[in-house]
Order: structure tokens, then sequence, then C-alpha cells
């Protein structure tokens, strides 16, 4: 198993969380190098993105997924109050 340190925020995605996220948990910045070209990967090449979101960050997380995303990628989110959500991408911009 291969690890990578960096940022999952797309080049490009900045403008999405600087409008969508208010919050301030150092996670959720591309301030760190951008961890796609270490993994020789980008963001369209998955088909399925986990993510377990603070309070405030799902709709950040959903916007990236819907910008950057493949048509048939799938979301999987975790919410302790809400539990799991899954969103399908079936349409592009």
């Amino acid at each position: 198993m291969e690890f990578v340190a960096g940022s999952f925020i797309p080049q490009g995605g900045e403008p999405i969380v600087e409008e969508h996220y208010t919050g301030e948990h150092c996670w959720l910045t591309s301030n760190v190098d951008d961890a796609y070209p270490q993994l020789g990967l980008g963001p369209g090449d998955f088909d399925v993105v986990y993510a377990f979101p603070w309070p405030g960050e799902e709709h950040v997380i959903a916007s990236l997924f819907d910008e950057f995303a493949s048509v048939g990628a799938i979301l999987l989110t975790y919410g302790q109050i809400e539990g799991v959500r899954v969103r399908r991408k079936v349409i592009t911009k």
C-alpha cells in the first residue's frame, strides 16, 4: 500500500472552497502540494470518493465532486447524524 501527502483539492478548485467553505479546519486547504501528481492520477480518474466531512464541509466537498469528478463517479460521505450519503455524478456541467 502506498500513501501520499498533499491536498485533495484539484488545481482550479480553490475558488470553490473559498465560495462554499467558511470553516477553519486546516485539512481543507490547498496551501500544500497537490497530491494528484504523486499518485499519477487526476480527480476524474476515481470511481469512488469517500469523505468524512466535519460540520459545514459537506457542501464544499459535494461542489468539488460536481466540478471535477467523471460522470458515473460515486461520492460516499459519512455524517454522524445523517449517516451515509451516496451520490452519483450523472451529468457534466
